[in-house]
């Protein structure tokens, strides 16, 4: 998971909390998809061996989840005033204030200072 992330060029902050984030989610699903099926298991042999679900069911299962989730999203949002909102989505859009952007321009910074020590070097 770190590694996906890693990929999309954000600092380590942030990789951590999106890290952290996808797997919060998965783990509430994968508790929720195990208890789900091990209903539907008649065999008590392979209900006290499931720890997983998958297939057509992780699926099936894993789209229920994020439809109930999406619309305790929209529940909450109804009880939010849009200005407090606006800000929310703000802090979380605006990529002035993230530590991925300083991370970011220090590492270009010091890219353009060794380029310029090199060239120096050389004359």
């Amino acid at each position: 998971m770190a590694a996906m992330i890693a990929k999309t060029l954000v600092g380590g902050a942030r990789r951590k909390q999106r890290a952290i984030a996808g797997l919060a989610i998965i783990r509430c699903f994968n508790l929720e998809a195990v208890t789900i099926r091990k209903e539907l298991v008649m065999d008590q042999k392979k209900r006290n061996k499931m720890k997983r679900v998958s297939g057509c069911h992780q699926i099936e299962l894993f789209s229920d989840f994020s439809n109930k989730v999406s619309k305790q999203i929209e529940d909450v949002r109804e009880h939010i005033e849009d200005d407090r909102y606006d800000k929310l989505v703000d802090g979380l859009a605006n990529t002035n204030i993230k530590t991925s952007v300083a991370e970011w321009k220090d590492l270009e910074t010091g890219f353009e200072n060794s380029v310029k020590k090199k060239k120096e070097k050389k004359t």
